[in-house]
């Protein structure tokens, strides 16, 4: 890890490199995106709780030469994502945007938000978590801490100052709800937000409750029919050339498709629940071979009752047999 915060990607566009605090190999902190456009700086994502004083100390290095208009974006509302949005609000009075259907997610500031994401669940909450809601909860405000909820947070789409960075919005959707990310027709940058993970071999992040399988399909297509030459992830650093990208992409579909048929193939070979179906892909080296396969499973899952290929055959409390029609 290079100890400069940021690192170039063009004039007037700087990416943040998060410190590197972990909780169980996981980053605490997304990545950020720093637009400084004459008088007025955008952030596209505010970072994880970890990060919050490197951000705010960046900015106050960027008003050193006289007042800005602060305008902080996000992608998504993930805690790893948006924990810097109260700081900047608060000490910068920062203009805070998000995608319409993520503005309950940044208001609410916490870790999760079960009230809107259990309402994806095709399975218990136990099943998936293997924990009871509870405990995740305590886990989560213990590693990642709590915020005061946030007020005034507006709809990017009626965000025109964005104009003037040269980018625009572009739905990713997929990772959660309403990902966006943000493309420089110009420069060929796509920032992406949570979309695929280079750390670990372009792996498509579905890990969340409500991950949709399908919209993440539609998300990469999005991005390799804008043939960036500069992706810049939510994790990772950043991917270069047209012919890199397009592999990274084309890799990451690589992991959708087989991960896809492995459970169909499971499946037909006798009906499991989701718990069986990770343990017998672990088994066989298939996957997103990390703590959040459970969900890139449940995506899938969900994804298969959604096209009428796949069906509850048994649900009990902390049971869900799925089998295929």
């Amino acid at each position: 890890m290079t100890t400069n915060p940021l690192t170039e990607i063009s004039e007037g566009v700087h990416f943040f490199i998060p410190p590197p605090d972990r909780i169980a190999g996981w980053r605490r902190s997304g990545n950020v995106v720093i637009l400084n456009i004459g008088k007025s700086l955008y952030l596209i994502d505010s970072g994880g709780p970890s990060a919050r004083k490197q951000i705010a100390s960046i900015v106050q290095s960027r008003l050193a030469d006289g007042p800005k208009d602060i305008f902080n974006l996000h992608t998504h509302g993930h805690i790893d994502h948006m924990a810097g949005a109260p700081l900047l609000h608060g000490a910068f009075e920062a203009d805070i945007w998000a995608p319409e259907k993520a503005i309950p997610f940044v208001k609410k500031q916490s870790p999760i938000f079960l009230e809107i994401e259990q309402d994806a669940l095709i399975i218990s909450f136990r099943e998936l978590f293997t924990a009871p809601s509870w405990f995740v909860r305590a886990a989560m405000r213990a590693t990642l801490g709590r915020n005061r909820p946030l007020d005034g947070v507006k709809p990017i789409s009626s965000c025109d100052s964005l104009a003037e960075t040269g980018f625009r919005s572009v739905a990713l959707p997929g990772h959660h709800f309403g990902h966006t990310g943000f493309y420089s027709d110009e420069q060929g940058i796509l920032i992406a937000g949570d979309l695929f993970d280079p750390r670990h071999k372009m792996k498509p992040i579905l890990t969340s409750p409500s991950s949709d399988f399908k919209g993440m399909i539609d998300a990469l297509r999005t991005a390799k029919q804008l043939e960036p030459s500069v992706i810049v992830p939510g994790h990772g650093f950043p991917i270069r050339g047209n012919d890199e990208i397009q592999q990274a992409i084309e890799k990451a579909e690589g992991i959708m498709d087989g991960t896809l048929q492995a459970v169909t193939e499971l499946l037909e070979e006798a009906p499991c629940t989701l718990p069986e179906i990770s343990s017998k892909m672990v088994r066989k080296g298939i996957g997103p071979g990390d703590v959040f396969r459970r969900m890139f499973i449940h995506s899938i899952l969900r994804h298969l009752m959604q096209t009428g290929k796949a069906f509850i055959q048994m649900k009990a409390r902390k049971k869900t047999v799925f089998s295929l029609k």
